[in-house]
């Protein structure tokens, strides 16, 4: 059988490693949630403050962002 590696950069719950793998067993998932933090924070605009983020965050009427673990 022919392997499937899937690999989650996203932190992920149990129950959904669990779905993921249920689709086909010949899917190998790592799961290497916050393995990548560094190189994705090194892709963020070095133009922004603090101040700056925190007013957007304060004036949004709807904030789009990851779904953590509760692990």
């Amino acid at each position: 059988m022919q392997r499937i590696n899937v690999l989650s950069i996203q932190r992920i719950s149990a129950e959904d490693r669990a779905k993921i793998e249920a689709v086909d067993p010949a899917i190998q998932l790592t799961d290497a949630g916050g393995w990548y933090d560094g190189e994705i924070r090194e892709t963020w605009p070095a133009s922004s403050t603090r101040e700056e983020r925190d007013r957007l965050l304060a004036e949004a009427e709807v904030i789009l962002g990851d779904r953590k673990s509760t692990r």
